[in-house]
């Protein structure tokens, strides 16, 4: 029994490398769309996009998970929005 956990916490540890790997190349893009909405004077938050994020991301889940993927991406675009008013983006 104890070698079936070690083996399935391995395989969320893969998985929590990839998510890690992913966020940060997020955030580097988040930056860039900083940059270019600060040249061209438009708003942080774009409610309309954020909407179509969400919705996308949880139409690309189980839906017994919808609510849990709403919840981590509501989180994620909490923190770009962050990053995107964060001097020097």
């Amino acid at each position: 029994m104890r070698k079936e956990l070690d083996e399935l916490r391995e395989k969320i540890d893969v998985v929590d490398d990839e998510i890690a790997r992913l966020l940060n190349e997020r955030m580097r893009h988040v930056k860039k769309i900083s940059r270019v909405k600060t040249a061209e004077g438009l708003p942080t938050l774009d409610s309309e996009r954020e909407r179509m994020i969400v919705e996308r991301v949880k139409g690309r889940v189980d839906e017994e998970h919808a609510e849990f993927a709403e919840r981590v991406f509501r989180v994620i675009l909490d923190a770009s929005k962050e990053c995107q008013n964060r001097p020097g983006n």
